[in-house]
């Protein structure tokens, strides 16, 4: 069965923002699978998307310190190759500090 979530990524697109806030900072929520689910989402999410969109999917890396690069890799790797990616010093504050504690 398909989860409603990814109805509402395509139809409620205006808050697809709202949605990648929710989804990243419940990243790490207590659960067994919670990477794999997140992750999954995340790459649903940027399917979801597009330049006609861009405002409603806007995230510049702000306060992302507390995620792993390399959990949310795929993500970051696929959003930085988009048109909906805007290159901003929170970006490379974290790509900074990330590859610091590598």
């Amino acid at each position: 069965m398909k989860p409603i979530i990814l109805d509402l990524f395509k139809n409620q697109r205006k808050y697809l923002s709202t949605f990648l806030r929710v989804i990243l900072k419940n990243y790490y929520y207590d659960n067994d699978n919670v990477i794999v689910i997140n992750n999954y989402l995340l790459d649903k999410l940027l399917d979801a998307a597009s330049k006609d969109n861009e405002e409603e999917l806007n995230w510049r890396f702000l306060n992302a310190e507390y995620l792993k690069l390399l959990d949310i890799y795929p993500f970051v790797k696929r959003f930085v190759k988009s048109d909906l990616f805007k290159f901003s010093d929170y970006f490379v504050d974290y790509i900074t500090i990330e590859l610091i504690s590598l």
